[in-house]
């Protein structure tokens, strides 16, 4: 059986063996390398290996941005300034909508244009997050054997989704202190640039530097971030569940 080197080792030894024609290799997910160093060295492993390779390029590919960040932005990581950062944005709307439309048509249900954009709106054309909620609306047309999605349907599978985290969105909830759950929640209610006064006592937030503690703590491990200069919850659905569970106490 071959040790973890040697596999890793093996695409440089082909493109030496085959006179050094170049290969391109890509990781998705690379941040669960991450979670496995805490039990094993893995990435030391990987950055030991790849690093003497001089035919193979490597594209680290991962949806978790903030642990991305820290495997190649932290100097005391393996692979601290080892590739070069490209964040991916999201993709055009255009491309978005016509993706939905013809995925729908293809399976003989059509849809309006006006309910293909409420589709985008709702998942933020989140590629993830658009194909959960086509999927969740392609089952409630289905269910109900229509050959067209209602606007009405988009609602449902969004909630739907909800319902279908509502565990894990529960989980992260309570494991925040009381600082954080009321700075997530004042940003589900209300996304915002920066925390003026008058923002702090319209929501009832702490002191500015225990906020400030408090939302670079979230803003470090996901749950919030900041884009085209907003601060807000990062996931639209977990949003959802906040302002939901707001409402219910």
């Amino acid at each position: 059986a071959m040790d973890l080197s040697s596999v890793l080792d093996l695409p440089e030894k082909l493109s030496s063996a085959s006179g050094g024609k170049p290969i391109v290799i890509a990781f998705d997910e690379f941040q669960e390398v991450a979670d496995i160093s805490k039990e094993f060295p893995l990435e030391k492993i990987f950055r030991s290996c790849i690093q003497a390779h001089r035919n193979v390029r490597y594209v680290f590919l991962g949806s978790k941005t903030h642990l991305m960040k820290r495997m190649f932005g932290d100097a005391t990581r393996p692979f601290y300034n080892s590739a070069l950062p490209m964040p991916l944005k999201k993709p055009p709307m255009e491309a978005s909508k016509d993706f939905i439309v013809t995925r729908f048509q293809n399976s003989g249900i059509s849809i309006a244009s006006e309910v293909a954009d409420e589709i985008l709106s709702v998942s933020e054309n989140i590629p993830y997050y658009l194909q959960a909620i086509a999927a969740l609306t392609f089952e409630k047309a289905a269910e109900g054997d229509r050959k067209e999605i209602r606007l009405a349907d988009v609602e449902i599978a969004a909630q739907n989704f909800v319902g279908i985290n509502s565990e894990l969105y529960e989980e992260r909830l309570s494991g925040l202190s009381d600082a954080k759950r009321a700075i997530i929640e004042a940003l589900a209610k209300e996304p915002v640039d920066r925390f003026t006064d008058d923002y702090r006592m319209r929501h009832s937030l702490p002191v500015t530097s225990t906020l400030h503690t408090a939302l670079s703590e979230m803003m470090d491990v996901g749950i919030v971030e900041k884009t085209d200069s907003v601060i807000r919850v990062s996931d639209p659905f977990f949003t959802r569940y906040i302002l939901k569970s707001v409402d219910i106490v």
